[in-house]
């Protein structure tokens, strides 16, 4: 069996669920659900987990030639920013949290994409309601 690029589009059928905030705190790491916002003390911003834009990891139970990546599309509004959208990708078969991964700058902190669950079986379907990011705001 070969790895397929799954793309993702947000359709009325994978509207987001009704918006739950959550706390965090700055340099703590924190699941997010799949349209859940988070807040911080301290600071005006709020980011939402708004959708899985791409899931190209290879397969748990698979051998692949390329460990692929998984993207999600987070929503940040701010004093000077609303509905400012940026991409956090996260590549397969890493060990998890994987720290390494790229920084998103945004306005004196840093978003880091730790980890997307569930991860890629072969078969299986994908569910953008059942995605869950873990996340790190850096102060």
């Amino acid at each position: 069996p070969g790895c397929v690029r799954q793309l993702f589009t947000d359709s009325d059928d994978d509207r987001l669920p009704q918006t739950r905030r959550i706390h965090a705190e700055p340099d703590k790491i924190f699941e997010l659900e799949r349209g859940e916002t988070v807040f911080w003390d301290d600071s005006n911003f709020e980011i939402t987990f708004s959708f899985v834009s791409a899931d190209s990891r290879c397969p748990s139970d698979v051998q692949c030639v390329w460990a692929g990546q998984a993207s999600i599309l987070l929503s940040i509004n701010g004093p000077d920013v609303i509905g400012y959208q940026v991409e956090a990708s996260i590549p397969g078969l890493v060990p998890t949290p994987f720290e390494d991964n790229d920084p998103i700058e945004i306005d004196g902190f840093t978003i880091r994409l730790l980890r997307l669950n569930p991860y890629p079986v072969h078969d299986a379907p994908s569910d953008q309601k059942a995605y869950k990011a873990l996340l790190v705001i850096e102060s």
